[in-house]
C-alpha cells in the first residue's frame, strides 16, 4: 500500500462512538505500522458521535467543515447472519443518502463491538484478567472453528451468557457455563482502554521500569504477586511483539482497521513538518 503522497492530514478525522474507541483504533494502527517498520506518523483528530448522533456528526464534518472522514462504529450483531445494530444503519443509511466530492468512508465492525476484537487470550495477560475462567478457557479454543463465531458476536463486555444469545450458542454455553459467575460476566467497559493504555501504547514499560526502581530503592514489592519482574517482563516483549500473536480469526479485522487509519491519517514525517 503506497502512502506517501497521502495529503491534507490536517483534514482527516476519525469519527467513532466515543473517543476511547477512536483512540483504540490509532492505537492498534500505530503499533502494527511500528512493528511492520512503517516510517510513518498517524495523527488523525477524534469526534464522539455518541452512537445516536452519529448522522449529525457525519454531516458536520464531511459537509460542513469538509474534512476527510473514516467512521468506525460497531455492528452490534449477535451474530454473523443477524441485522447490524440502529447506529451501523444509520451511518450506512446517511453516507447512501447523501453523496458527497469529499472523501468519507464508513466501517462497521465485522465483530459485535469492539471488545470483540481483543480475543481471550490478550486480555488474560492483563493482571486484572489473569484468573477470568471462561477467558482462560475461550484463550485456548480461538483456533477452533466451533467458538469462532461465538468469540466474534457474543457480549464480551457486559455478560458472555447473556439470555439472548444463548439460543445462538447453546452447545458453547453448555461448556462454559460453569465458569461464569455473577460478579464476573464480562471484561468490563474499561477493558479495551485498559488493553490500548497497557499494551499498544506500552505502558507496561513504565510499569516495568517504576517496579525495578521501587527494587532498586529498597522498597518490599513482594506482597503484590501480579507485580513481578518476571511478569512484566514476559508482558513487555508481548506488547513488543504483538503482531506475532493475533489469532488467524482476528487477523484481518485488525489489519483492515490499520489500512484505513493509514490512509486517512498517515504520512511521512517530513510530511507532517511541512504542514506543522
Amino acid at each position: 500500500m503506497d502512502i506517501s503522497n497521502v495529503a491534507a492530514i490536517n483534514k482527516s478525522v476519525l469519527i467513532s462512538e466515543n473517543h476511547q474507541d477512536g483512540y483504540f483504533y490509532l492505537s492498534l494502527a500505530r503499533e502494527l505500522a511500528k512493528e511492520s517498520k512503517q516510517n510513518w506518523e498517524i495523527n488523525m483528530s477524534i469526534e464522539s458521535c455518541g452512537g445516536s448522533q452519529i448522522k449529525e456528526t457525519a454531516n458536520n464534518t464531511i459537509n460542513t467543515e469538509k474534512r476527510f472522514s473514516l467512521m468506525i462504529v460497531d455492528s452490534d450483531k449477535t451474530k454473523s447472519t443477524s441485522s447490524k445494530g440502529s447506529t451501523a444503519k444509520d451511518l450506512l443509511r446517511f453516507i447512501t443518502r447523501n453523496p458527497t466530492s469529499i472523501v468519507a468512508t464508513p466501517y462497521i465492525l465485522k465483530v459485535r463491538e469492539k471488545e470483540n476484537l481483543i480475543p481471550p487470550s490478550f486480555y488474560i495477560k492483563l493482571s486484572q484478567h489473569q484468573n477470568n475462567k471462561w477467558l482462560s478457557f475461550l484463550s485456548t479454543v480461538e483456533d477452533d472453528d466451533e467458538y469462532i463465531e461465538f468469540l466474534r458476536f457474543s457480549d464480551i463486555k457486559d455478560d458472555v451468557g447473556k439470555v439472548n444469545d444463548v439460543s445462538n450458542y447453546s452447545s458453547i454455553m453448555q461448556k462454559i457455563h460453569t465458569f461464569i459467575t455473577d460478579d464476573n460476566k464480562g471484561v468490563g467497559k474499561n477493558a479495551v482502554t485498559q488493553f490500548k493504555d497497557l499494551i499498544l501504547d506500552h505502558g507496561i514499560t513504565t510499569k516495568k521500569n517504576d517496579f525495578i526502581q521501587k527494587i532498586s530503592g529498597g522498597l518490599d514489592v513482594k506482597n503484590n504477586s501480579n507485580d513481578t519482574l518476571e511478569y512484566l517482563s514476559r508482558i513487555e516483549d508481548f506488547s513488543n511483539h504483538i503482531i506475532d500473536y493475533i489469532p488467524k480469526y482476528l487477523k484481518e479485522d485488525w489489519y483492515e482497521i490499520y489500512d484505513l487509519v493509514a490512509v486517512f491519517g498517515c504520512c511521512l514525517p517530513e510530511m507532517i513538518r511541512m504542514n506543522a
